[in-house]
């Protein structure tokens, strides 16, 4: 009996030592992972001015303007559901949904026809590039601080898993993680064929780093400084 208070009084000290170098055990992102990490976060798929990030600074309220049938949905609402999982650990907490139809929210979702996908872009203000079955906008001030988007789902293109993975991958990319890249296949953001209906564990690591580490207005090379200084 008289053993056990000394090994207690030696395994704190041990575990505060080792607590204290957990971040320095901490797998660094491989050279792959860095590229595919500046690819995601470094300025929007269209549209955009320069390589810099943008983000949301407090949680968006998601609205669905408009949907063809109960099974979309259903779908938006796993992918919300997907999405906040994520999003727990960070400032954003989340993406709180509102009623349908709700114009004042921040994230308007249109289940459409593809052909209604121009005319919606143009009520918008802003250009949808053709051939896109799935498709987002993100709107900004001039601290690249995001304030609105709006996302476009083809309700006569998509079905299945297809839908769903259009579905969740745009609205990932709505939050300012808003480029394509081909370097993981098991990724939400992957730019070939996918069939991706879940977050990867490097797209949860990405995302929490984003909203974590990140702030709208970063360039590429503090990008690198902050990937440097300790990433998930």
């Amino acid at each position: 009996m008289k053993s056990i208070p000394k090994l207690r009084r030696a395994f704190f000290p041990a575990l505060g030592l080792c607590l204290a170098l957990l971040p320095l055990l901490q797998a660094a992102p491989s050279a792959d992972e860095k590229k595919w990490i500046k690819e995601v976060v470094l300025g929007p798929e269209f549209g955009g001015a320069g390589k810099i990030v943008s983000l949301w600074t407090r949680k968006p309220k998601l609205s669905i303007m408009e949907s063809q049938n109960a099974q979309f949905d259903a779908v938006l609402g796993k992918c919300v559901t997907e999405l906040n999982a994520t999003l727990v650990r960070t400032p954003l907490g989340g993406v709180q949904m509102e009623r349908s139809g709700a114009a004042s929210a921040d994230i308007l979702v249109y289940h459409v026809p593809l052909s209604r996908f121009d005319r919606i872009a143009r009520q918008h203000k802003f250009k949808y590039e053709p051939n896109n079955y799935g498709y987002f906008w993100t709107f900004w001030n001039d601290r690249n601080e995001i304030y609105k988007a709006v996302v476009l789902i083809s309700s006569d293109k998509l079905t299945g898993n297809f839908l769903h993975h259009f579905t969740l991958e745009e609205l990932t990319q709505s939050l300012g993680l808003s480029n394509d890249s081909r370097i993981f296949e098991d990724s939400i953001f992957y730019g070939g064929q996918s069939e991706v209906i879940s977050h990867s564990a490097a797209d949860k690591r990405l995302v929490e780093f984003a909203y974590r580490r990140l702030r709208p207005g970063m360039t590429a090379r503090e990008v690198d400084a902050a990937i440097a200084s300790g990433y998930p």
